[in-house]
């Protein structure tokens, strides 16, 4: 047999076996991956005690400029000139009390990018005024300087823009609400700590939290993270968890949904963890987090 002839040959072995492999995969069918957990958290499943009476800020009544949903508003702040976006429900009603909800975005990243990539809008609809805020360029580690939240340095930008806007628009002052993502959902604990008579709720998303601060007080809070994140370890999540699990004086957990309820706590507390999502936030965690957070 010619050297042609042979490489023709095992060629031709070749094609057939890999016909017989394609036909053996073909009668198996294709592999079904099992579904990443998902995070459920039913609604009614949180007991947030009774509604308080409205508390509307002095800006019930006032007609805002502009007439835009949104709009980029600034306040000056230990000399620096801070931003944050504002977002009202559709047909706002000027003298109607409305919960304010902050949503504070990772490092690296602003208001108005942080609220187009978690689509809160989905889930909360028209009842809330939305803040965006953003952070400033801070050195994160040795070698990197991106947008990060301060620990205790932007209490005073949240104090400026909560009165700020209370005098703009009509916010019930008795809900404010505050969520997270990474370092933001570090610093929604910290509010926690730090302001508890301001922020009636807050949810950390992938964060951690909180630190370096005295944190005595029982705070409403709903803690998410990935077994799979590798770039805020779920073992902050499970700090921020254990912390707030001491401090509301809490008893054991039941299963609603997939996430975690604890019971005969000072105040409410969640737990909803998930795996395959890395430090992303799935639709899930973002349905779980409103219908906690909604119970305020």
């Amino acid at each position: 047999m010619t050297p042609k002839a042979r490489a023709r040959a095992r060629l031709g072995v070749l094609l057939a076996v890999l016909a017989l492999c394609l036909a053996a995969l073909w009668r198996i069918g294709p592999r079904v991956l099992p579904a990443a957990p998902r995070a459920e958290l039913p609604h009614g499943a949180v007991d947030a005690g009774p509604t308080p009476p409205p508390l509307p800020s002095l800006g019930c009544g006032h007609t805002p400029d502009g007439g835009t949903r949104d709009r980029s508003d600034f306040v000056m702040v230990d000399g620096q000139r801070r931003k944050y976006l504002v977002v009202l429900p559709r047909g706002y009603v000027p003298t109607r009390p409305y919960p304010l909800l902050f949503a504070f975005h990772g490092s690296g990243g602003n208001g108005e990018g942080y609220r187009s990539w978690l689509d809160l809008e989905s889930y909360y609809g028209d009842a809330v005024i939305a803040v965006y805020p953003d952070a400033v360029v801070r050195r994160i580690w040795a070698e990197e300087v991106a947008t990060h939240w301060g620990r205790v340095e932007d209490l005073p930008f949240f104090d400026a823009m909560l009165d700020a806007i209370g005098r703009e628009h009509c916010v019930d002052r008795a809900r404010v609400l505050a969520t997270g993502w990474s370092s933001g959902g570090y610093f929604a604990n910290q509010l926690a700590c730090a302001r508890p008579d301001a922020v009636r709720a807050i949810a950390s998303l992938s964060g951690g939290g909180p630190e370096q601060i005295d944190c005595p007080r029982p705070h409403a809070a709903f803690i998410f993270h990935d077994r799979d994140d590798h770039a805020v370890m779920i073992s902050e999540g499970r700090a921020s968890r254990d912390h707030w699990r001491t401090t509301n004086a809490c008893g054991r957990s039941r299963t609603e949904g997939t996430c975690e309820v604890y019971t005969g706590c000072a105040a409410p507390l969640v737990w909803c963890e998930t795996s395959g999502n890395g430090h992303g936030v799935p639709p899930s965690v973002r349905a779980a987090m409103w219908s906690f957070l909604s119970a305020f």
